[in-house]
């Protein structure tokens, strides 16, 4: 199938092939990825819909995946019984059981009259764990008739994840000898007892948030908590890959099957859990299992006091360890053993402010920077809350929630009491790399970033920002690994996804590049930057309609970016031969450009393409003027440095000039490509 898809890599029947056929092999990021790739070259093609739908399902993004499957009903209303199954078994998988019960009338009646599949109201009710009902319509479907064994059915039966639910049970393999198709219990390899061996070894490992079992919504905080608590202990151990928080945050509230998430984050292993809070009781289970088998490692309840929680916490993370056997040298027994806190209260508030915190959003960070100053309130010596703070600080500056004098004094303010109490602080050495590369201490940064991965090496949020401190220093090829393993670390982050994409793109990595921006516009839809990404990465895999289309987009989220969108329009039209298309485009850009409302250099890329070099340096130029002090803006000098757009320009001795003329040679200086 892969091969195929190399050799006809813009076939939609090719991408949605592959993409199930990687369903079938539990590979359900890279499954995603070619059933998009087939949604967008055939959009009205009723099965390439449905095997989207069931991508997005198993990647755990439910919304999309129902929006899809309604999509598939309006390009094939004969499948109507079909796709309410399976949005009701997406409904049971998202958490949200009244819904898909309010369903069951219609789908039972629609099945009567035979207007649903069989197949697909056994896995509803597998899904349901009433599977005394899932076998009767699994028994109807194999009733059908002999032909299941050469159609679709018989893979769907051998492979499909959303039978595993009853392929545990001895009735499933009773029933298929029973119609005489045995045959599709057999596989064509299995793993020999040392392959099976290594298999059990675990190297990496998610903790999901511990599902609340209370309906006080502080609950769901103390589940978060409870995640991040363990993930920041396990994450200073070497020997073992710790997703971060961030990366598991989606899956708070109700449960969400523990062993497909950790299929859909790609670990080993998979720590889940319950909690409930009742008085000043917080009642605790815990599971810990191999991923690949689904079997259980360790397992443990708890039942304290609230105060007593950081003992909780301690208890898991060191049987997580000894249940992995990992040798821990004297280092890694002190951290694993630290406490940031011993105060309830100030843990409290430090649970609302993490909450908070990974929102991102406006509101977000200021009630996180509420929570946390709460926090350190009752706990003046709680350096982590202090380093998150000042997090929020940056992270205000940053999405341009605030101004950089207001988020330099306050964020240095805090970082600074963070590294006082506690210099060991992996995200105390980030925050402060923030605020030293604002004031351009370029090499103090990079240390700061460096001394954050040597103590904890699984902070994908210190890989990121040390890749693009590298890149604005020329040093692409390290810049990409960095990137990388901050994709690794965090694989459902649009934030990561398309930074990768993005220094894919600056190292000439197109196809890469579309890839991973693909995948943020997928977990991220309604974001400007990243559709604005994915036109871009459109644009330079030469699929220009594509690349017309986000850019349209980008104008829809974002109307303020119309002179922007429109030039970056023109450019994709001049670069598919429609220059007259173009040119009528001309007079409206240059009107938005007078009023300061289109970014120069998407002007200069755009008399580039089209071949006018002077108008295209004039405003090269321009760019440079406006922004004299281009180092304080890391966007516009990677842009500069690296832009394939403005390779047009990069040949002419007027470019390198013009940087040396405005003090911005360094920008010509690029370590290595790799």
């Amino acid at each position: 199938m892969k091969r195929a898809q190399e050799l006809d890599p813009l076939s939609p029947t090719n991408n949605t092939a592959l993409g199930v056929t990687l369903i079938f092999a539990r590979q359900y990021r890279d499954a995603l990825a070619y059933c998009y790739k087939a949604a967008e070259l055939a959009p009205n093609d009723a099965p390439i819909q449905e095997n989207l739908g069931l991508a997005y399902a198993l990647n755990d993004m439910f919304e999309q995946a129902i929006e899809h499957y309604r999509r598939e009903a309006e390009l094939n209303p004969d499948h109507k019984g079909d796709v309410l199954a399976m949005i009701a078994t997406v409904f049971l998988s998202a958490g949200r059981r009244s819904e898909a019960d309010s369903m069951m009338p219609e789908i039972l009646k629609l099945a009567a009259e035979a207007k649903a599949d069989p197949y697909n109201i056994a896995v509803l009710y597998g899904a349901r764990g009433q599977k005394d009902a899932a076998f009767e319509w699994f028994e109807k479907l194999l009733q059908g008739g002999p032909a299941v064994r050469i159609t679709g059915d018989a893979r769907m039966i051998r492979y499909d994840p959303l039978l595993d639910p009853l392929r545990s049970d001895n009735r499933f393999a009773a029933l298929l000898r029973n119609h005489n198709r045995g045959s599709l219990l057999e596989t064509e390899t299995r793993p020999s007892r040392a392959n099976a061996a290594d298999a059990s070894i675990v190297h990496s490992i998610a903790v999901l948030p511990f599902e609340p079992l209370g309906k006080d919504r502080h609950d769901e905080l103390l589940g978060l908590g409870m995640a991040d608590a363990v993930i920041g202990k396990l994450s200073t151990l070497r020997q073992l890959v710790v997703l971060p928080t961030c990366a598991v945050a989606r899956y708070k509230g109700p449960a969400r099957y523990p062993l497909a998430a950790g299929r859909t984050l790609g670990v080993d292993a998979i720590l889940s859990g319950t909690v409930q809070r009742s008085g000043d009781r917080v009642r605790t289970t815990v599971q810990l299992a191999h991923v690949a088998s689904g079997r259980t490692i360790w397992s443990e309840k708890f039942d304290q006091t609230f105060t007593d929680i950081f003992g909780v916490q301690d208890s898991i993370s060191d049987s997580v360890t000894r249940s992995l056997v990992l040798n821990l040298n004297a280092d890694e027994r002190k951290q694993l053993a630290k406490r940031y806190t011993t105060n309830a209260v100030a843990y409290d508030e430090y649970l609302r402010g993490l909450y908070f915190w990974n929102t991102r959003s406006k509101d977000g960070l200021e009630k996180a920077i509420e929570h946390f100053g709460r926090a350190v309130e009752k706990d003046p010596n709680f350096a982590l809350a202090y380093a998150l703070m000042s997090d929020c600080y940056y992270l205000q500056f940053n999405y341009g929630y605030g101004s950089g004098a207001e988020w330099v004094r306050n964020a240095k303010a805090a970082v600074d009491r963070a590294l006082l109490l506690d210099d060991s602080i992996a995200e105390a050495h980030v925050a402060a790399a923030m605020i030293e590369s604002y004031q351009k201490d370029d090499e103090v940064a990079t240390a700061s970033l460096r001394r954050a991965l040597a103590l904890n090496p699984n902070l994908a949020v210190a890989h990121l920002r040390y890749g693009w401190a590298l890149s604005s220093l020329g040093r692409l090829e390290e810049a990409v690994r960095e990137i990388k393993r901050a994709q690794e670390l965090d694989p459902l982050s649009p934030t990561n996804n398309s930074a990768l994409g993005l220094i894919l793109s600056f190292a000439r990595q197109f196809r890469g590049c579309l890839e991973y921006c693909y995948k943020a516009a997928e977990l991220a839809p309604n974001e400007v930057p990243i559709q604005e990404n994915l036109a871009y990465a459109y644009l330079l895999n030469g699929r220009y309609q594509q690349a017309i289309e986000h850019y349209q987009r980008v104008a829809v989220l974002n109307p303020d970016r119309q002179g922007d969108v429109l030039a970056s329009i023109a450019t994709a039209l001049i670069s598919m031969g429609r220059k007259s298309e173009a040119e009528s485009m001309m007079p409206e850009i240059l009107r938005l450009a007078a009023m300061n409302k289109v970014d120069p250099y998407h002007l200069a890329a755009l008399y580039g393409a089209r071949g006018d070099e002077n108008a295209a340096f004039d405003w090269f130029e321009r760019g440079l003027r406006q922004a004299p002090d281009v180092r304080t803006n890391e966007h516009q000098s990677r842009n500069i440095r690296y832009n394939p757009l403005l390779d047009p320009l990069r040949s002419d001795s007027r470019f390198s000039a013009l940087l040396r003329r405005y003090n911005l040679g360094s920008l010509l200086e690029i370590a290595a490509v790799p």
